[in-house]
C-alpha cells in the first residue's frame, strides 16, 4: 500500500489515475511528520520547562531556608551583645545588614516573597534589638500649635507642675497645655511678649523667659495658675544681649547662658528679686564669667543638673565642672558604637535631668537617650533610641527642643510646631 499510496509505481496505467492520490497522501504524511515533531518537541520542551521551574522552587526553597537559619542562629548573639562591646555590636550589625541584602536580592526571584517579606521584618527587629531602637510609626502628639494658628513661630519648651509652656516668637504668647493629654488646644497663658525665645523652669516652679522687650528682656510668670508677666528691672536689651540658650541649677538658682557672640558661658547670678545684668559684652569678673571657649561659637543647648553640659554644632556634646575643661569623650560612654557618637555631632537640641541624658538627632530622625550616675564618674549608658518610621515626612525632621521628665518617664519634643511625648 504504501509503495502504491505514497511512492507510486511505473505503471504507466495507474499512473493518471493514482496521480492526484499520491500527491494528496504526500501532504497527508508530511502534515503528520510535522506534527509529530511539534508534539515531541513541545513534549520535551515542556519536560525541560517543569525540570527547570522545579529546580527554581527547590533553589529557591533551599535559599529560604538557609537565610531562616542564619537568623536563628544570629539571635541570640544579638540578646548577649546588644549591652556588650562595641566590636561585637559592629560585627553582628554587619551581618544583619548582609543578610537583609540577601533577602532583597533574593525576592527578586518572585517566589515565597511573602516568606522573604516576613524574614525581613524580623531581620528589622533583631537589628532594632541590637541597636536598642525603639521605632515610632505613630507619634503620640500632645499639641499641634500650628493647626490652631498658621502663624506660630515656636522657639523654645519647658515643663513645669504637669504642664507645658511653649513660646511663640511671632504671636508674642507662651502657650500651656497640659503634659498628660494627647491632642490637646494649645491655650495663650502669658501674653504681652516681645518675640519670646526662651524658657526656663526656676527653682519655684515659675517661668523664667527672655525675649525682645526694650525695657527689660528677661521676666518671669507662675506656671501654677497666674499668668501675670513680671519682668526684671535693669536688664535691657544692651545689656543683656542675646544667649542662645539658658538653663537654671537649681542649687543657687542662677541662670547660665551660653553665648555665641561672646563665645562664653555667662552666669547670671540672683540679685534681690531679679539677677545681675551684664552678658552683651564679654565678661572678665570671675562671679559671672563661668567659661571661655571658643567652641561656643557653634554652642546650640546648655543644662545644668550640677555640671554644665553644652550641646555644640559639628562636635557633639561637652561636660564642665566648675569651669574646667571637658571631659566627655568616646569612652566615657557604654553600649554605644561609634557612628553613634560621632553622630552626636549632628545634635540640634539636648537636655540633661535627674541621670538622662537626650539629644535630638533630625539627620537621622531620632531622639537618643543615655543614663548616668551624676554622683559619681561612672559611665554614661546608652540605653535607648527613638526612630521615627512612619508616613509623615515632618516628624522628627525639625526637632528644636527637648525635654526630660523623670517624674512622668517621658521625653517631649518640639517638632516644628507640634509637641510629642515619648514614653521611657
Amino acid at each position: 500500500i504504501f509503495k502504491e499510496e505514497i511512492i507510486g509505481t511505473n505503471d504507466r496505467r495507474d499512473r493518471v489515475m493514482r496521480a492526484k492520490r499520491r500527491r494528496r497522501n504526500r501532504i497527508i504524511l508530511a502534515i503528520v511528520v510535522v506534527i509529530l515533531i511539534i508534539l515531541i518537541y513541545t513534549g520535551l520542551k515542556n519536560a525541560d520547562e517543569s525540570r527547570q521551574k522545579q529546580q527554581r522552587i527547590d533553589n529557591a526553597t533551599s535559599q529560604v531556608s538557609n537565610l531562616k537559619n542564619k537568623l536563628s542562629s544570629l539571635t541570640p548573639q544579638i540578646l548577649q551583645a546588644k549591652n556588650g562591646p562595641e566590636d561585637k555590636k559592629t560585627q553582628l550589625l554587619t551581618e544583619l545588614q548582609k543578610l537583609s541584602s540577601d533577602i532583597a536580592n533574593q525576592k527578586k526571584d518572585g517566589l515565597f516573597v511573602d516568606d522573604l517579606e516576613s524574614l525581613s521584618k524580623q531581620v528589622q527587629s533583631r537589628q532594632d534589638d541590637l541597636l536598642l531602637v525603639s521605632a515610632i510609626t505613630d507619634a503620640k502628639v500632645i499639641t499641634d500649635v500650628g493647626k490652631n494658628f498658621p502663624d506660630a513661630v515656636l522657639s523654645d519648651l519647658a515643663y513645669s507642675t504637669g504642664n507645658l509652656f511653649i513660646s511663640d516668637s511671632a504671636r508674642g504668647v507662651v502657650y500651656k497645655v497640659a503634659s498628660t493629654t494627647l491632642n490637646g488646644q494649645p491655650a495663650a497663658y502669658a501674653t504681652g511678649l516681645t518675640q519670646p525665645y526662651l524658657l526656663v523652669r526656676n527653682v519655684d516652679g515659675d517661668i523664667v523667659f527672655y525675649d525682645n522687650d526694650t525695657t527689660s528682656t528677661i521676666g518671669k510668670f507662675s506656671a501654677a495658675g497666674d499668668p501675670t508677666v513680671l519682668r526684671f528691672p535693669g536688664l535691657t536689651p544692651a545689656s543683656v544681649g542675646k544667649p542662645m540658650e539658658a538653663a537654671l541649677y537649681d542649687g543657687n538658682n542662677a541662670l547660665y547662658e551660653v553665648r555665641q557672640t561672646t563665645k562664653q558661658i555667662f552666669r547670671r547670678n540672683q540679685d534681690g528679686g531679679g539677677y545681675v545684668a551684664g552678658g552683651a559684652a564679654p565678661s572678665t569678673d570671675p562671679a559671672t564669667d563661668w567659661r571661655d571657649d571658643g567652641e561656643f561659637a557653634t554652642a546650640l543647648d546648655i543644662s545644668a543638673p550640677s555640671d554644665l553640659w553644652v550641646l555644640i554644632k559639628g562636635q557633639g556634646l561637652r561636660r564642665y565642672s566648675s569651669g574646667g575643661d571637658n571631659t566627655l569623650t568616646f569612652d566615657s560612654f557604654s553600649n554605644l558604637l561609634k557612628a553613634d557618637f560621632e553622630a552626636l555631632k549632628n545634635g540640634s537640641s539636648s537636655d540633661v535631668a535627674d541621670g538622662n541624658i537626650v539629644v535630638a538627632d533630625p539627620v537621622g530622625r531620632r531622639i537618643l537617650l543615655f543614663k548616668f550616675d551624676d554622683s559619681d564618674s561612672g559611665k554614661i549608658n546608652f540605653t535607648k533610641q527613638y526612630v521615627y518610621r512612619g508616613t509623615d515626612s515632618t516628624t522628627f525632621s525639625d526637632l528644636d527642643e527637648v525635654v526630660v521628665v523623670q517624674s512622668e518617664s517621658a521625653i517631649y519634643v518640639l517638632d516644628g510646631t507640634k509637641v510629642i511625648k515619648l514614653d521611657m
